[in-house]
């Protein structure tokens, strides 16, 4: 993914927010019952394969953090689309997390 084809799903409106593709959102209609998986898919689409390769969501272990606002994104999607509740988004976003670094991590080593 080059950042051109990331400007494709993500568009920064005036005010300096992002907002996602509706088109993309559609496609991840069938996953609402997986925030998991919502969360790798969309880090695909939304981050740069050098992003991914370099980083993770934290910015630990020497990797560089990844773009915030992208992730701020990432996160408040996941949390309309699978309906997560205020008390449950703390441990969400932290499984949600886990999982876009593993997906990190497997691309690391799928690459070298």
């Amino acid at each position: 993914m080059t950042m051109d084809e990331v400007n494709k799903y993500v568009v920064r409106i005036p005010d300096g927010t992002l907002h996602l593709d509706k088109g993309l959102k559609q496609t991840l209609v069938k996953y609402i019952s997986n925030p998991n998986q919502i969360g790798r898919l969309l880090a695909d689409r939304i981050f740069t394969l050098q992003e991914r390769l370099n980083g993770n969501c934290n910015g630990i272990m020497g990797m560089v953090q990844m773009d915030l606002d992208r992730l701020q994104l990432l996160k408040v999607t996941v949390f309309e689309m699978c309906n997560v509740s205020y008390l449950e988004q703390k441990k969400v976003w932290h499984k949600v997390k886990q999982a876009i670094d593993a997906s990190n991590r497997k691309l690391r080593f799928k690459h070298k």
